[in-house]
């Protein structure tokens, strides 16, 4: 009888011990479940920025302000979705962190710095002169002093001449530059063909001056026949 009592009392204390750990377990937040306090929101908006910098972007730092504890929201069921409100990725940038499951959505202010590089001018460089990478050369700026403007890529100033006289150590920008005339009217020029299927090439004298991919009127000297023709060199133009 006594080892009856104590068997039905080991069973009781077990039933009680099981009862009282899925009371703890319904308390805790399921595993699909994500918290999102103000503090778990401003780093969940830290990280995605740093995920999608600015690709030439040097030494990023990004400060979020600080949201207030009225911020928080309830658990969302699958990870939040996060986008930016702007094509802007430097500078005062804002996101949008939402949820589907339920449904709500929090604005995010934020600040990205960092340097950016600029084309820089390494010798005074004269109205009308052609532009060649030896005479430019990248420095690096704080995002704050580039604008959408400035020549951030060296490749952007090929087939370019200078607009205007620019000292030495300007940056440049767009407004600097314009396209090198690489084909004068009246020049002999040879037609060939866009299309590697097929072999053209003729003799031709172009109508009419333009810059690399510009469309201009070339007559074939054969047929007499005016084309239109894209200019791919100095002395060669294309037929599509």
């Amino acid at each position: 009888m006594t080892a009856y009592k104590r068997k039905s009392c080991q069973i009781t204390l077990n039933s009680l011990f099981l009862s009282l750990c899925i009371g703890l377990l319904t308390l805790l937040p399921t595993s699909n479940a994500h918290s999102e306090s103000a503090d778990e929101l401003m780093m969940l908006a830290k990280a995605y920025i740093l995920a999608h910098l600015d690709p030439q972007l040097k030494q990023p730092q990004v400060s979020i302000t600080p949201l207030s504890s009225a911020a928080q929201k309830p658990n969302c069921e699958k990870p939040p979705q996060i986008t930016y409100n702007t094509k802007q990725r430097v500078g005062n940038v804002t996101l949008t962190i939402s949820c589907n499951q339920p449904a709500w959505r929090q604005y995010v202010n934020t600040k990205v710095t960092g340097l950016l590089p600029v084309i820089v001018a390494v010798q005074d460089l004269s109205a009308g002169q052609a532009i060649d990478e030896h005479q430019l050369t990248v420095d690096w700026r704080p995002n704050a002093q580039v604008t959408n403007n400035h020549l951030r890529d060296l490749t952007s100033v090929q087939h370019k001449s200078v607009r205007q006289f620019i000292a030495k150590g300007t940056p440049l920008q767009q407004h600097h530059l314009k396209n090198t005339l690489l084909i004068q009217k009246n020049d002999l020029v040879k037609i060939v063909s866009a299309d590697p299927r097929f072999h053209i090439e003729m003799n031709g004298m172009a109508l009419e001056a333009g810059s690399m991919g510009q469309a201009i009127r070339v007559k074939n000297l054969s047929s007499g026949k005016i084309v239109k023709a894209y200019i791919e060199s100095a002395d060669t133009v294309s037929v599509r």
